[in-house]
């Protein structure tokens, strides 16, 4: 065992389920990590899952994206898309976690990453109208395809009943 960072950015393999979890201090390093429910800790809340707080800070980054935007009527409308796309990502999850039954919360999951996607084509966009530069495209593409790797984990996961 090793200590782990705290910093998410540091993590390579996203389908683990304890790198999804926030609350860790130390993981099994051996090939195939298993999860001892028995000391791990205990996810009490949305805000606790790894994948609902890349989605978070991702809406804050949109935020700040949008003041870059030009001040055109087509420029509002594809604003309007992203904030409702990449708001609902981590809405979704929020959602589906207090539902507090498996199958709502996988379907909310796979709304999530729905949106996720939805969120990855109007970046492109932004990047073809070059509303936003290439590195910003380049780099909020890249967090919304972890994003989406890590939905998928999890809803496998929450179908498994792991």
């Amino acid at each position: 065992m090793e200590k782990c960072k705290r910093k998410y950015d540091d993590i390579k393999d996203l389908n683990d389920w304890d790198k999804i979890l926030v609350n860790f201090d130390m993981i099994n390093t051996v090939k195939e990590p298993k999860v001892n429910y028995k000391t791990s800790p205990r996810i009490k809340s949305y805000m606790d899952l790894f994948v609902w707080r890349k989605a978070d800070d991702l809406f804050v980054d949109l935020i700040s994206d949008i003041e870059l935007f030009p001040h055109t009527q087509a420029a509002r409308v594809i604003i309007d898309q992203l904030i409702r796309a990449a708001g609902s990502i981590s809405a979704n999850i929020a959602e589906g976690f207090g539902r507090r039954n498996r199958g709502d919360f996988a379907y909310r999951l796979g709304i999530s990453r729905g949106e996720t996607n939805e969120s990855h084509n109007w970046y492109h966009k932004c990047g073809r109208l070059k509303y936003l530069s290439i590195e910003i495209v380049t780099k909020r593409k890249a967090v919304l395809e972890e994003i989406e790797k890590m939905l998928t984990s999890l809803i496998s996961k929450v179908q498994q009943g792991n």
